[in-house]
């Protein structure tokens, strides 16, 4: 019975601020020395930004939940956001040629894969200018955009966000730096990235057949037989996704103007923290679109 109650807590734990006990008694240990000296413990210090993170809730509830006021909690998160990053931020690396090559054969139907790419959108309030170019048709709101690439092992390797509304995966591509052998991403030429059909099936990246190239042949049924084994694989990317928008700061449509240095990342113990290290860059990128209107922010 012990033992089922010490569990319970772990989730409820878990659930509430993205960390186990464990965890967080690490993060603390690692983190403390460089926190802002504020009128609440080191201890409570992460746990506000955890839970503003994972939940996104107004700065009064933190406020009642902690015992201390709303300009306190304001000044906890704006300051505590670049503590973290500054922790977390080597977790993203890219791999070595050497170890691409070394993750062959790890999707069994397509052995010479050994990562995915995709785009993801976060909702913005209506810009003030530009409108159009932060407008998503595919989203039907106003967002900013994101590219993930990820290993066969779920590592998210690279991520680069910033990117407006109305491009689609394959414009966001040309933005990104080269990946390729020689490039500034540099990556095996006998290996490929699974990608969606928003993106051209040209090296790095291998896509689905379009409706328009399945044909009616004798081929058909083995084209339709690729596109979906290749969607069991991709599906990965989607997951991990997926997972990081359990972080509500950033799945949910972003409600600040321009308040300084902020920066937003992820962490859990489930989920190794290179995985999620990448929504640090997200907002701070957020932060710097002017919004069309005066709203409640959170962090003023």
């Amino acid at each position: 019975m012990c033992g089922r109650t010490h569990r319970h807590t772990v989730l409820v734990f878990f659930a509430l601020f993205g960390e186990k006990p464990d965890s967080f008694r690490v993060l603390i240990a690692a983190v403390a020395p460089n926190l802002p000296g504020v009128m609440i413990s080191s201890n409570n210090t992460v746990l506000v930004t955890l839970l503003w993170l994972r939940h996104y809730p107004c700065v009064s509830l933190l406020a009642a939940i902690f015992g201390t006021n709303g300009s306190t909690i304001s000044r906890v998160i704006r300051h505590t956001l670049p503590v973290l990053y500054d922790h977390l931020h080597g977790f993203v690396q890219w791999p070595t040629v050497q170890q691409w090559q070394g993750m062959t054969g790890k999707c069994e139907m397509f052995p010479n894969a050994v990562g995915y790419i995709d785009g993801t959108l976060h909702e913005i309030y209506r810009p003030q200018a530009n409108q159009g170019l932060f407008y998503s048709g595919h989203g039907r709101y106003h967002a900013m955009s994101t590219q993930i690439v990820i290993d066969v092992n779920r590592n998210i390797r690279y991520f680069k966000s910033g990117f407006e509304g109305h491009l689609n995966d394959a414009g966001q591509l040309l933005r990104l730096p080269d990946i390729g052998l020689g490039a500034e991403l540099e990556f095996p030429g006998n290996v490929v990235l699974l990608g969606d059909k928003g993106y051209a099936n040209r090296y790095p990246i291998m896509t689905p057949f379009r409706q328009n190239q399945l044909g009616h042949d004798g081929e058909r049924d083995a084209r339709i037989l690729f596109n979906t084994e290749l969607a069991k694989c991709r599906v990965t990317v989607e997951h991990v996704i997926s997972y990081l928008k359990k972080f509500r700061a950033i799945k949910e449509c972003f409600r600040h103007d321009y308040c300084g240095y902020l920066w937003i990342f992820g962490t859990t113990s489930d989920y190794p923290r290179h995985r999620l290290a990448w929504i640090m860059h997200l907002i701070r990128v957020m932060l710097h679109v002017p919004f069309a209107e005066n709203r409640f922010y959170l962090l003023r």
